[in-house]
């Protein structure tokens, strides 16, 4: 396939873009998914929520699914970022960073988002452990643990709402300048749920613990705790096509996933601004999407009344 014009280029070697990929692939289509190897949940040792694979490693899960897409000859995986993609419908071309590059009529943008974190010391060293962001995901485990919740303005307190629902040993953490109002503080405290206003220092783990240091010396112990991140998608490649964003920097896309420049179609959490993260949500989006292009490439090779 090397040099040749593949029917669709897949940028995101996660769950939206393997999906996509896989409806391509069983619809006949060349296919290319350029995966970099950067995945939001890296660190993560499962992933939850996701029928039959509830409690697969991520890493088994990638790897299940190219098993599976063996059977379809047409698609190729490059273990490579893509570092530059230009062109128009019909038209596009990207450079890979080894150095190659993939000529293709079609594009699907899947490079997820990635996790800014509150700035506390050690956090990134916790995160997808015993810091973690999802209590649909992580909640089960950690239900009726003392429990911490690591909560920025943007979240708010119906983040504390939805963990609660798994626990009722709560402490909250303001961060990021959270200033809690009396009606907030009373709601809080009818419900038992401790507060810690003082800024935190640093998070640590210790004998299977969370330990959280506040700045003044004190500190709280807790099995886990829960961080509201502001997700920040990739959209260095959108933005370098012209596709429209939005003011966070999410793809705007159409019913059908194609976003604002012919040819180019964007799933997953890239493009899911208001919406639920999550590994199911997106491996639906994205072989909709793969159906969607294959749809666009039939009407442009052979058009149909209607169309």
């Amino acid at each position: 396939m090397n040099g040749s014009t593949v029917d669709a280029l897949v940028i995101g070697g996660g769950p939206a873009g393997l999906g996509a990929a896989l409806a391509l692939g069983r619809a006949r289509r060349s296919v290319v998914v350029c995966d970099s190897g950067d995945y939001r949940n890296r660190s993560a040792h499962a992933m939850h929520g996701f029928p039959s694979r509830d409690g697969m490693p991520p890493a088994a899960f990638r790897d299940e699914i190219w098993r599976e897409m063996a059977e379809y000859e047409a698609v190729e995986r490059r273990d490579a970022r893509v570092s530059d993609l230009r062109g128009s419908i019909d038209r596009f071309e990207a450079l890979l960073a080894d150095g190659t590059r993939v000529p293709a009529r079609r594009v699907l943008l899947a490079p997820g988002v990635r996790d800014r974190l509150p700035p506390v010391r050690g956090l990134e060293e916790l995160w997808g452990t015993r810091a973690v962001t999802c209590p649909y995901c992580d909640g089960w485990e950690l239900r009726d643990a003392a429990l911490g919740v690591l909560v920025s303005p943007e979240a708010g307190l119906p983040y504390v709402r939805t963990v609660r629902a798994w626990s009722t040993d709560l402490v909250v953490f303001a961060c990021d300048g959270l200033r809690l109002d009396e009606t907030q503080r009373r709601w809080l405290e009818t419900r038992r749920i401790g507060v810690r206003t003082d800024p935190v220092q640093r998070v640590e783990e210790r004998d299977g613990s969370v330990i959280v240091s506040f700045v003044g010396g004190s500190s709280v112990e807790r099995r886990a705790i829960f961080v509201s991140p502001d997700p920040a998608p990739r959209g260095e490649l959108a933005a370098q096509l012209g596709c429209a964003l939005t003011a966070d920097g999410f793809v705007v896309v159409d019913a059908s996933g194609c976003t604002s420049v012919p040819g180019v179609f964007a799933a997953g959490d890239v493009r899911r601004a208001d919406e639920p993260h999550h590994a199911m949500g997106a491996a639906a989006d994205g072989s909709s999407a793969g159906m969607a292009m294959n749809a666009d490439l039939l009407a442009h090779d052979d058009p149909a009344p209607g169309d």
